[in-house]
């Protein structure tokens, strides 16, 4: 009975399985920001060699950043961390799909290390 349960519903299994891995494909691809960074580099090398101007450099390289906080969010998002509530405090960039956060220290703060 157990075998005829497995035949009859290998098929769902193995489209919940397809599903999943597009899933997992799709977040990878979404949170990647290495593409953005080269961009970003890209922008700096066109401007260095006098490609763009000024202005131009800062209206594409605002573009990017804002899609590169996009992306951060999502990561924060993904961790289960509220972005709303880390207003105030440093943020970093992550590497690979887990993001990477900072937090300030107070002015005051003395470490004794």
């Amino acid at each position: 009975m157990l075998l005829i349960d497995d035949l009859l519903f290998a098929p769902l299994s193995g489209f919940k399985f397809i599903m999943r891995t597009l899933i997992k494909t799709a977040e990878e691809e979404w949170t990647n920001d290495a593409p953005l960074k080269e961009e970003l580099l890209h922008l700096q090398i066109r401007l260095e060699g006098g490609e763009i101007t000024e202005d131009e450099y800062v209206e594409l390289e605002r573009e990017i950043l804002v899609r590169l906080r996009q992306i951060q969010r999502h990561k924060m998002e993904l961790a289960g961390v509220d972005p709303d509530s880390m207003e105030g405090e440093a943020r970093v960039f992550g590497q690979g799909n887990m993001p990477t956060l900072e937090v300030s220290a107070p002015d005051d703060f003395v470490d004794h290390e």
